[in-house]
C-alpha cells in the first residue's frame, strides 16, 4: 500500500486520500485502528498525504433505517460516537488527517440529521490541530448528485 501512495504522489496524481471504515469491519476486527488505520495515515504522513476517515454508514444513524446499513449489534449511533472518540483521539495530533463523521445519511429528516450530526461532532476530542470535520449534508434524493 505505501508504494501505491508513494507512486501517485509522485506522479502528482493525489494529495489527499480517504478511507472508508465500514461499520460492520469495524467490530469484527477488534484491532483494525491499528492494523489499518494507523499504518494508512503513517505512511501519508512521511509523504505529505491528507487522510479523509470515513465513517461509511449509509441511512439513518437514529433508527438504523436504510438498505445498506449493517447489521451490527450496537445501535447505530452509539457505535459511531464509540468509533469517532476512539478514533478521534488516536489522531488528535495528526495535522493531516480529516474526519468524515457519517458517509451518507439516508431515511432521516434534515432536522433530525442536523441535531445527530452536531452530537457526532462534539463527542469528537477536539484537534490539537486545525483540521476540517466534514458532515454531509442531508439528501432528499439519492439518485441526483
Amino acid at each position: 500500500m505505501r508504494r501505491k501512495l508513494d507512486r501517485f504522489r509522485l506522479g502528482g496524481v493525489l494529495n489527499v486520500i480517504r478511507v472508508p471504515v465500514r461499520p460492520e469491519n469495524w467490530v469484527r476486527d477488534k484491532d483494525y485502528l491499528w492494523r489499518y488505520l494507523d499504518p494508512l495515515v503513517g505512511w501519508a504522513g512521511e509523504l505529505c498525504l491528507y487522510v479523509i476517515i470515513d465513517w461509511h454508514y449509509i441511512g439513518n444513524v437514529e433508527t438504523g433505517a436504510g438498505a445498506q446499513m449493517p447489521d451490527t449489534p450496537q445501535q447505530p449511533k452509539e457505535l459511531t460516537l464509540a468509533f469517532w472518540r476512539l478514533v478521534a483521539s488516536y489522531f488528535r495530533d495528526a495535522p493531516h488527517v480529516l474526519f468524515e463523521v457519517f458517509n451518507e445519511p439516508a431515511a432521516i429528516s434534515a432536522l433530525d440529521w442536523r441535531r445527530s450530526a452536531s452530537e457526532i461532532v462534539q463527542a469528537i476530542p477536539h484537534k490539537r490541530t486545525t483540521s476540517a470535520v466534514p458532515a454531509p449534508p442531508h439528501r432528499r434524493d439519492r439518485g441526483r448528485h
